[in-house]
């Protein structure tokens, strides 16, 4: 039960704190401490840099800054700035009213880094604008050829049918010449085929010299191939003798080399052994002197037991200067030892090395004596090689004469039947011509056939191309609107950074508080002490009647109407905050000296909205305008507070202007709100007919 009761007292003192008090109060009831409580519970619960502390961060920052601790409330509103940038980006709302709160902070020219941040993002949302102007340059050049395309494909199949029609009538034209081909062709048959039979006796003859000829071929094939064997062996043997003597005399060369280098190293060895004895000497010397000075530093603390106050600070200036010296001949010793150690390592290594050495002259030794013996292995076998060869070329010497006689026979039945196959062809000519006739016919009818075949095909082909293109140039249709409303968003977003880039430049500049007096016809003041700040609206909400005041509109869907409303600013109005009453602050009505009050609503007509709205830009020097569209669970009074409270942050001289969609205002609404959306895609509709001929000034949605 206490632990409900405390979770309890202490949910209810950050609520409080949200809501912001004076700093009296949080002084005296401990709010700051129980914001700084509850912020380190929700970084244990959900992170260092997660959205969700973002409230309790502004709510610690808003009670520093009351309290007068600006370098604490900067520092809590700089990590406010970094979660929101990386969360919801550079241009959204949230995130410009923590930029005007960090300026507010540090007036004189420390928020160039944020103004420098929005450059870059400035730069970057330009780039992919234009990137996307191309590829909409691109896809509209696309959709051009694809209709050129399209003509093409169509005009193709009309031909195509036509082309049907003539080639039929060629068809029964062919089929009378082909029966004329086909009777010349049977008589020129038979004469051909007892030319052909004389021809096939040739040419089996013919096949047997044939046969002779190649087995000898082959034998000579295979001779010749021994003798380039043995000569690639010979080569081979004469090749391995010529490395193992390279070999050989490496070897002796290393051999002489490892002499040398066992030789020559003797004196290095001597010297380290002498520097490791002198530093042996020296590490003996340390350690009397350290023993010495322990027995001093032993009397120095027995008398310092012993003395008097006075003389106890001189005692310690003693004791620590021994304590100086006896550290300083603690580290001498440390690094003689260590000398001492790197001499031995490097002698162990170089006497390592030696080993190593004559273990490799005694490995290099054998190998030579093996080389040796591989050499006269060489010399056998370039002996054998060159006999092998010289049995090779004896025996292809003999074959060749036998190669020549089988190649003459060869010859002549060839002449033979050369001159037959020369009769044969002449009757095989005038076969052919008869059956080139026929086929020709046969050959003018399939393709007459299939040139049929094929334009009609063409033609079914070309009307599916044709559906095919109609189908593409319809999908870049569709992306070519796609690329438009990207476009339309990054200029949108182009804008809202130039709004925001001006913004900030304005709160590096001195405050102009003063020139946020509504320029056209003036609203008094209520009190010294409050200010009265004018908006423009545009909303499709329901009139309720002038009788209602600050609740002239509803929530229903309307007529678009036009107007101005004032909203007045309490004097000690913190940056950022949308200060309203509260029951747990005892808070039960509206104060304009405590809370940012909507005083009243004028209605106008179109032409005289548009008249009060050019005045007023035309006052001023920066001839600026912004419209801020709110969103879900929001009423007109709440739209209307919140662009006066973000006109009167930055400093605005220009036009503020906001558009009232017809949401609920309300968390059970929300259904209802996305449908009102749906239906008149709100923002870009009542935009357009707010800007009408106009500049299109930045939008913060």
């Amino acid at each position: 039960m206490n632990v409900n009761f405390r979770q309890w007292v202490i949910a209810t003192a950050c609520f409080m704190a949200v809501l912001g008090s004076p700093p009296a109060l949080a002084k005296n009831t401990g709010q700051l401490a129980t914001a700084q409580l509850s912020l380190k519970q929700a970084e244990g619960k959900f992170g260092t840099s997660s959205p969700k502390i973002v409230r309790y961060l502004n709510r610690l920052a808003r009670l520093y800054w009351k309290q007068g601790r600006k370098d604490r409330a900067k520092a809590l509103y700089k990590r406010v700035l970094a979660i929101q940038e990386k969360q919801l980006g550079y241009s959204h709302p949230d995130t410009l009213l923590t930029v005007q709160r960090l300026a507010a902070l540090t007036k004189k020219g420390t928020s160039t880094g944020t103004q420098q941040k929005i450059k870059r993002r400035l730069r970057v949302v330009t780039q992919r604008r234009k990137s996307t102007a191309q590829k909409l340059s691109q896809i509209q050049a696309k959709t051009k050829s694809l209709s050129l395309k399209l003509r093409r494909a169509e005009a193709t199949a009309r031909r195509s049918r036509e082309r049907v029609k003539r080639l039929r009538q060629q068809q029964s034209g062919q089929e009378r010449a082909k029966t004329v081909a086909m009777q010349k062709q049977a008589k020129t048959k038979s004469r051909l085929a007892g030319l052909q039979k004389q021809e096939r006796s040739l040419k089996v003859k013919l096949k047997r010299q044939k046969r002779k000829q190649a087995s000898l071929q082959a034998t000579a094939r295979s001779l010749g191939q021994k003798k380039r064997s043995a000569r690639t062996a010979l080569i081979r043997a004469q090749q391995q003798q010529r490395n193992h003597r390279a070999a050989l005399k490496a070897n002796l060369n290393q051999i002489n080399r490892q002499a040398r280098i066992l030789s020559g190293g003797n004196s290095k060895l001597r010297s380290w052994q002498q520097q490791q004895a002198s530093a042996r000497r020296k590490l003996r010397s340390v350690s009397p002197q350290l023993a010495r000075l322990a027995s001093q530093k032993r009397r120095l603390t027995a008398l310092l037991r012993k003395a008097h106050k006075k003389n106890r600070p001189a005692l310690n200036r003693k004791l620590a200067s021994l304590r100086q010296s006896e550290n300083r001949l603690r580290r001498s010793s440390a690094t003689l030892k260590q000398q001492v150690n790197r001499l031995g390592q490097k002698i162990g290594q170089f006497r390592r090395s030696q080993s190593n050495a004559r273990r490799k002259l005694a490995q290099l030794r054998k190998k030579t004596a093996g080389l040796k013996q591989k050499i006269s292995q060489d010399a056998n076998k370039v002996r054998s090689a060159k006999a092998a060869v010289q049995a090779a070329d004896k025996r292809l010497r003999n074959q060749l004469p036998l190669l020549k006689a089988a190649k003459n026979s060869t010859a002549k039945l060839q002449t033979q039947v050369s001159a037959q196959q020369g009769k044969t062809k002449k009757a095989q000519k005038q076969y052919n011509t008869a059956q080139n006739k026929s086929q020709q016919a046969i050959s003018y009818m399939t393709a007459t056939k299939k040139k049929i075949q094929q334009s009609q095909a063409r033609a079914t082909k070309m009307q599916q191309q044709a559906a095919q293109l109609q189908g593409k140039r319809q999908s870049l249709q569709s992306s070519q609107q796609k690329y438009k409303t990207a476009l339309r968003q990054s200029r949108r977003k182009e804008n809202n950074l130039t709004a925001s880039l001006r913004t900030v430049r304005k709160m590096l500049a001195p405050s102009k508080r003063a020139a946020i007096k509504p320029r056209d016809p003036a609203v008094p003041l209520t009190d010294s002490s409050e200010q009265i700040v004018r908006v423009y609206y545009g909303t499709d909400r329901n009139d309720m009647g002038a009788d209602k005041k600050t609740e002239r509109y509803g929530v229903k869907r309307s007529e678009f109407s036009y107007g101005y409303s004032d909203v007045s600013m309490p004097p000690n109005h913190v940056p950022g905050a949308l200060e309203s009453y509260s029951w747990l602050k005892f808070e039960f009505s509206q104060n304009p000296k405590k809370h940012v009050v909507l005083t009243k609503i004028t209605r106008l007509a179109r032409g005289d909205f548009f008249e009060r709205l050019t005045t007023r830009v035309d006052s001023t020097e920066s001839r600026d305008a912004f419209i801020f569209v709110h969103g879900y669970y929001n009423s007109f009074k709440d739209a209307a507070r919140r662009t006066a409270q973000m006109a009167f942050d930055m400093g605005f001289e220009g036009a503020p202007i906001f558009y009232s969609w017809p949401s609920q205002g309300s968390v059970t609404g929300y259904p209802a709100d996305s449908a009102n959306v749906e239906w008149g895609k709100a923002t870009s509709r009542t935009l357009s007919l707010i800007l009408s001929g106009k500049p299109r000034p930045p939008v913060f949605t």
